[in-house]
C-alpha cells in the first residue's frame, strides 16, 4: 500500500534529518570525544576542551624600526595542545579547524580594535577608520603544496564572525623562505628581509585604514614585523597583529627568568 505524499515527504525529511546527524558528528581533536558539530559554534573541539584552552589574550610588542613598534596580540600560550591542533590545520588538512581557532580569536580582535576599553563605543561607530584583517601570504609554492593558507581560512572565519573586511590580495610573498623553526632569532630576521610586496590594490586604501594581521603563530615576531614594515612603507602606518597562538623563543624564556630573579 503506498503512503500519502505528506506522510512519504515526513519520512524522507527524517531520514534526511538522521543522516545529517550522522554526518555533523564529529570528534574532538584534542581528547577524541564525540559531539554533535552541528549544534555547536567550534566545529572540531568539544565545549569542555574548548574551555580550557580560552586564555587572556597575550600582548607582544617587536620593533619594526627605531621609531615604530608592531603590537602583537595572541590568543593563546602555544602548548602541545594548540601544537597539535595547527599542525592538524597546516599539514593533515582539517581546514575546519579554522572555525575554531577563530573562535579562540576573537577576543584578542576586539582588542585589537579597541585597545582602550573606555573608547569602545567610539572604536565600534567610527566611520572615519576602515577596518582589514589581512593574512599572512604564503609563498606560491607553500600554497600549491599545501593546497591553502591557513592565516586566509582563519581570517575569513574571523571575517564572518565579526563583520570585518578581508584583504587577500594586498600583500604578496615574494620569495619561498626557509621553514622559520630552525632558524636563530637573528637568522629568522635575515631569512625574512625583503620577503614581501605589496600589490597596486593598496592604492585604494585610506591613510587611516586600521590594518590587522593575521597569522596562526607569532614566535620571534619577524613574519608579521616583515610584513608590517612593508605596509608602513606604502603609507599604512596603522597596523597591528593578531594569532592564534604565541611561541616563546628560548632566549626570551632566559630573559624572562633574569628578570622575575
Amino acid at each position: 500500500m503506498r503512503l500519502p505524499l505528506a506522510a512519504t515527504v515526513r519520512t524522507m525529511l527524517t531520514s534526511l534529518a538522521s543522516l545529517s546527524n550522522y554526518l555533523f558528528i564529529e570528534h574532538c581533536r584534542i581528547c577524541n570525544a564525540i559531539f554533535d558539530g552541528a549544534n555547536t559554534e567550534a566545529k572540531t573541539i568539544c565545549e569542555k576542551c574548548l574551555l580550557k584552552l580560552i586564555q587572556e589574550p597575550t600582548v607582544s610588542t617587536f620593533d619594526i624600526d627605531e621609531q615604530r613598534k608592531l603590537k602583537v596580540i595572541s590568543a593563546t600560550k602555544y602548548d602541545s595542545t594548540m601544537k597539535g591542533l595547527i599542525y592538524k590545520l597546516k599539514y593533515y588538512g582539517d581546514q575546519l579547524i579554522a572555525n575554531d581557532l577563530s573562535l579562540l580569536m576573537l577576543p584578542s580582535v576586539e582588542l585589537a580594535l579597541c585597545p582602550e576599553p573606555k573608547s569602545a563605543q567610539h572604536c565600534d561607530n567610527s566611520p572615519s577608520i576602515d577596518r582589514l584583517l589581512l593574512p599572512i601570504p604564503l609563498s606560491k609554492w607553500r600554497t600549491i603544496q599545501r593546497g591553502f593558507n591557513q592565516s586566509e581560512l582563519i581570517a575569513k572565519e574571523i571575517a564572518h564572525k565579526d563583520g570585518l573586511k578581508v584583504g587577500c590580495k594586498l600583500l604578496q610573498r615574494m620569495k619561498h623562505t626557509k621553514p622559520q623553526h630552525n632558524l636563530s632569532k637573528l637568522g629568522r630576521s635575515a631569512n625574512l628581509n625583503g620577503a614581501f610586496a605589496t600589490t597596486k590594490d593598496v592604492m585604494d586604501l585610506g591613510a587611516n585604514t586600521q590594518v590587522i594581521l593575521v597569522d596562526d603563530i607569532c614566535t620571534s615576531g619577524a613574519t608579521l614585523v616583515e610584513a608590517a614594515k612593508t605596509l608602513n612603507q606604502h603609507g599604512l602606518m596603522n597596523v597591528m597583529a593578531v594569532t592564534a597562538s604565541r611561541a616563546i623563543l628560548e632566549i626570551e624564556r632566559e630573559t624572562v627568568r633574569i628578570e622575575r630573579n
